[in-house]
C-alpha cells in the first residue's frame, strides 16, 4: 500500500511544472515526529474515551435516527470546502508547491480534534463524534475523487488512498467512545471526573503539539504571505461555511456549532504522515510547510471561538436569570 501511495506521489511531483524557487529546508527531526505521531494517537484514543463519558447512548441513537446534521456536515466537508479552497489558491496563487499542500489538506477528513473543542464550546458531542467516524470511512472514496479533481491544475495522475492510515484513525475514533459510554453508564460520578481531567489534559496535549510543531518547522512563519493568509483563512472559511449552511436548514444551535467545528477541522496528523513517508526529500519540506502552519492556525482559531462561546452562553445565562428575578419581584429589579 504505501510503495502504491509513493508511486503516485512520485508521478504527481514528476508531472508538476518546474520549479526553481529554493525554499530553506526546515530543522526536521524525525524523532520529534514520531513523538508527535504518538502523542496525537494516545491523545485522540484518551479524547474520544472522554467524550464517550459524556455521551448517552440514546442521544447517540436520536443523531443516528435523524441524519440532516450529518449530511449537511459531509456535503460540506467533501463537497463545498474543497471547492472553495481551490477557488481560494487559485485567486491567491501561491507556490505549486504549497498549492499543492493546500489541496490535499482540503480533501482530509475531519480530526479527532474537533470532538474536544465541540466539548469545549458546548456543542452536540455525540453528532461530533458520529460525524468524525463518518466522515474517516467517507474519506476512503472522497478523498481519491476529490484529489483527481482539484490537483488536475498541477498534475494529470491520480492518486491512492492510504487505507492503513485510515483504518488506524477510525480505530482510535471508534473504539474509545463506548469504552467512556460504559463509564458514564457504571460510573456516573467517575465519568464526570475524567470529562474534566480529559478536557485539562486535552488543553495540554494541544499547546506540546504546537510548540514541538513549532520546534520541527522553525521556517513556517516565514512562508510566503499567501500561505500566511491561507492557514489563517481556510479555519474560519469552514467556521463560517458550517454554521452558515445548518443556519438556513434552522438547525439547534448545540448542532450548528458541532457542524461548524467538525467542518473546520481537517485530519493535519493524517496528512503531515502521508506527506513525511511519501514524498520524496527534495519537495518533502515544501509541501509540508502548509499543513503544519494550518495545524496551528486552526487549534488556535478554535481554541478561540471555544471562548466565545462560552462568553455568549455565560452572557445569556446571567441575562435570563436577571429576567427571572425581575418577574418574581418586578418592583426591585437587578
Amino acid at each position: 500500500m504505501a510503495e502504491n501511495y509513493s508511486s503516485c506521489v512520485h508521478d504527481i511531483y514528476s508531472n508538476i511544472t518546474n520549479v526553481t524557487d529554493a525554499k530553506i529546508e526546515p530543522k526536521f527531526d524525525p524523532v520529534v515526529q514520531k513523538v508527535i505521531d504518538i502523542m496525537l494517537m494516545i491523545f485522540m484514543a484518551f479524547v474520544m474515551m472522554t467524550l464517550g463519558c459524556t455521551i448517552q447512548l440514546e442521544e447517540l441513537k436520536r443523531q443516528l435516527r435523524r441524519p440532516i446534521g450529518m449530511g449537511m456536515a459531509m456535503f460540506c466537508q467533501f463537497i463545498m470546502y474543497p471547492a472553495m479552497v481551490f477557488g481560494i489558491v487559485h485567486a491567491l496563487k501561491p507556490d505549486k508547491f504549497d498549492a499543492i499542500g493546500m489541496i490535499l489538506l482540503s480533501t482530509c477528513p475531519g480530526g479527532a480534534i474537533s470532538n474536544l473543542i465541540t466539548f469545549w464550546a458546548g456543542g452536540n458531542a455525540a453528532l461530533s463524534v458520529s460525524m468524525t467516524a463518518v466522515s474517516t470511512v467517507i474519506g476512503v472514496g472522497m478523498m481519491p475523487l476529490n484529489l483527481w479533481i482539484y490537483t488536475r491544475s498541477w498534475t494529470d495522475q491520480s492518486t491512492v488512498v492510504p487505507y492503513i492510515n485510515i483504518v488506524i484513525t477510525l480505530f482510535l475514533v471508534i473504539v474509545p467512545v463506548p469504552i467512556g459510554m460504559v463509564i458514564l453508564w457504571k460510573f456516573p460520578r467517575s465519568a464526570v471526573l475524567i470529562a474534566k481531567i480529559g478536557s485539562v489534559v486535552g488543553f495540554l496535549v494541544i499547546v506540546s503539539v504546537i510548540a514541538l510543531s513549532c520546534y520541527q518547522y522553525p521556517k513556517m512563519f516565514h512562508s510566503s504571505w499567501q500561505v500566511l493568509v491561507a492557514a489563517g483563512l481556510f479555519p474560519a472559511l469552514g467556521l463560517c461555511l458550517g454554521f452558515l449552511m445548518s443556519s438556513v436548514f434552522r438547525l439547534t444551535y448545540d448542532v450548528r456549532k458541532a457542524i461548524a467545528i467538525e467542518i473546520s477541522t481537517q485530519n493535519v496528523a493524517l496528512c503531515l504522515t502521508l506527506i513525511v513517508t511519501t514524498f520524496p526529500k527534495d519537495i518533502l519540506f515544501q509541501i509540508i510547510v502548509f499543513p503544519a502552519l494550518f495545524g496551528i492556525f486552526s487549534a488556535a482559531t478554535l481554541v478561540l471561538f471555544a471562548a466565545l462561546c462560552q462568553l455568549v452562553s455565560y452572557i445569556i445565562k446571567i441575562n435570563l436569570k436577571r429576567k427571572e428575578k425581575e418577574l418574581v419581584d418586578p418592583l426591585h429589579p437587578l
